[in-house]
This record gives structure tokens, C-alpha cells and sequence, in this order.
């Protein structure tokens, strides 16, 4: 083995290390980034012609948050309260 492996090996190594708690987060993020890149094409397209994507990546992102987050909030609140039905 040349110095420069066992120097990358030395480096990759503990940032693997470091970072093994966060590596399923990391895979959904790569499998959501991968599935919604198409439809972030058509999204940006959809938007008059600037000289930046920044408002048309910003509002993506903000949707594709809530498509996310509001079904897990949603789900939350109804395990938290349960099957609540008002009684006259």
C-alpha cells in the first residue's frame, strides 16, 4: 500500500466513523433527491427564465418539505389524540 491510501484510508475511516448514525437519514435523502429530480426539471421550467433557479429551488423545496412533513405531522397528532369523536 502507496502512502497516500493509508492516508485517505486514515481520513475516510473516522468520517464513516462519525458519521454512521446519520448514513439511513442520508440514503432517504439520496433516494428522495434521485425520485424528485425529474419533477424539479419541470418544475423550474414552469418558471419564467431568470438568471438563477434560486426562487424555483426554494419553493420546491418548501413543497416538497410539506408533501414530507404534513402526512408525518398528520399521523403524529392522530396516534397522540387517537380515534377522539366529540360526544353531544
Amino acid at each position: 500500500m502507496t502512502v497516500s491510501v493509508v492516508l485517505a484510508c486514515a481520513i475516510v475511516l473516522p468520517g464513516l466513523w462519525t458519521a454512521r448514525s446519520f448514513l439511513l437519514a442520508l440514503v432517504w435523502a439520496a433516494i428522495i433527491a434521485v425520485a424528485a429530480w425529474p419533477i424539479y426539471r419541470r418544475f423550474v421550467a414552469a418558471f419564467p427564465k431568470r438568471r438563477t433557479e434560486t426562487p424555483a429551488a426554494a419553493l420546491f423545496t418548501l413543497l416538497t418539505g410539506l408533501v414530507v412533513l404534513l402526512p408525518l405531522a398528520y399521523g403524529a397528532v392522530v396516534a397522540l389524540v387517537g380515534d377522539y369523536t366529540p360526544t353531544q
